[in-house]
């Protein structure tokens, strides 16, 4: 946890270098290329049973939707300091999480069960 703690304030700050001279979206192709090319290396072994899922479709929309928010994001910088963004993108997604916790209510339902 603390090594990604890690790694996302220091790809932000390698994307706000980048986009000095690069355009967004080649930005973006090579963070997620980086990314794949990581994740293919670690779980390669493991890949078959790994990338087997019964939800395709939303598997789709969440892809389309990280897509759509690091685009965002990336563009923001432009616009924005680092600390605000990273702020502005903190503070949503942090109420994502606590208004998920409170729509499942996973942990009631988990104490409830003999």
């Amino acid at each position: 946890m603390m090594l990604a703690t890690f790694c996302f304030p220091t790809m932000d700050v390698m994307a706000k270098y980048l986009l000095q001279s690069q355009p967004v979206m080649q930005v973006v192709w090579a963070r997620y290329t980086g990314q794949f090319l990581l994740i293919l290396f670690l779980f390669a072994p493991r890949l078959k049973k790994i990338i087997i899922t019964r939800y395709p479709r939303l598997q789709l929309a969440r892809s389309a939707a990280l897509f759509g928010g690091t685009c965002f994001f990336f563009l923001s910088l432009n616009y924005l300091d680092q600390g605000q963004t990273a702020a502005i993108f903190m503070d949503c997604a942090l109420a994502d999480y606590r208004n998920g916790c409170a729509v499942s209510g996973r942990k009631d339902r988990a104490e409830a069960r003999p």
